[in-house]
């Protein structure tokens, strides 16, 4: 279900020239709609397994109230998302039907900084990513920041079509060097994932 919404949301709000398009405005509120859908899913799972009448009339209720709670959130998230897009710059809309614009002849600088991240793999695990980032820099000295964590194709196409308008635009653009733990597990991951390192080391490396 959430999974559904995610690519209809993006399929349709993405085509509208945006270079690179996140689902909502701030982590936090993608936090919260997950964290929602966890808790419905569990509730759901021992009527999936037991039967419907199991938990009594409280976990029915419960389970009842949880959808109803989740698909008011994606109706209302629909709205909510940031993007960098071809024209308009930096794009952030709000749930709350604020709308905040970041044009590109307010951008100063860009630099791209690849690193190591931790990411939780359960309760007490912890597993380092290779990911890396955009901060925009304005002229004013306010900072946005756009991340991605992994590697992929996909990854790939976004960042290169901000790295070319930012190119375009004149913008002074700073790729920071990676150190040699990110640069072996960035190698790691090239080789896990079949990737073509080519077209990788053109972005980071050149």
């Amino acid at each position: 279900m959430y999974d559904e919404y995610s690519k209809l949301k993006g399929g349709t709000l993405s085509r509208v020239d945006y270079l690179w398009f996140e689902l909502t405005s701030s982590p936090n509120v993608s936090g919260l709609l997950i964290a929602v859908f966890i808790i419905f899913v569990l509730s759901l799972f021992p009527k999936i397994l037991f039967g419907w009448p199991h938990g009594g009339k409280k976990l029915t209720l419960f389970v009842i109230v949880m959808l109803i709670t989740f698909s008011s959130m994606l109706y209302v998230l629909w709205n909510d998302y940031r993007g960098i897009h071809e024209t308009e710059g930096i794009v952030t809309s709000r749930w709350t039907g604020a709308e905040e614009q970041i044009k590109w002849e307010q951008i100063e600088s860009v630099t791209i900084t690849p690193y190591m991240k931790k990411r939780q793999k359960g309760k007490y695990r912890y597993d380092l990513s290779f990911t890396w980032n955009f901060l925009f820099v304005e002229t004013n000295g306010s900072r946005t920041e756009f991340e991605k964590m992994g590697l992929s194709e996909y990854h790939l196409y976004e960042a290169r079509a901000v790295k070319d308008k930012i190119v375009k635009e004149n913008i002074p653009l700073l790729v920071v060097e990676m150190d040699d733990k990110t640069r072996k597990y960035y190698e790691t991951d090239l080789d896990i994932h079949k990737l073509n390192r080519k077209k990788f080391d053109e972005f980071f490396l050149q």
